[in-house]
């Protein structure tokens, strides 16, 4: 092999070599393109999972005042139930009281 086709083959496998370096290149910046499109993508995500958590927040926040509101209720509804009992009593009272100070009443 003469001197000028060792050059010529260097030449070939230098130029080969470019190709395969531009073509890693190539790749490795399509790699970092999809990576930051990942990144950005996970930011967006963050945001709205932090959204969602907020959100969650309120509503737990809502749940526990009506949790209260509830219990409020229930308790007076329980005084109340208690007095309506009380009320019933006193009128079943009344009512025999009522019914015996008819039977005193001469008959006409």
């Amino acid at each position: 092999m003469t001197p000028e086709e060792q050059f010529t083959e260097i030449r070939a496998l230098l130029a080969s070599l470019a190709a395969a370096v531009v073509h890693h290149d190539n790749q490795i910046e399509a790699h970092d393109r999809q990576i930051e499109a990942l990144i950005s993508l996970d930011e967006r995500e963050r945001g709205r999972l932090e959204a969602h958590d907020r959100q969650i927040e309120a509503l737990i926040a809502l749940d526990e005042k009506q949790r209260a509101r509830l219990d409020s209720l229930v308790q007076a509804t329980e005084q109340n139930s208690a007095q309506i009992a009380e009320v019933s009593r006193a009128v079943a009272n009344l009512e025999r009281q009522w019914q015996a100070y008819i039977n005193t009443l001469p008959q006409q």
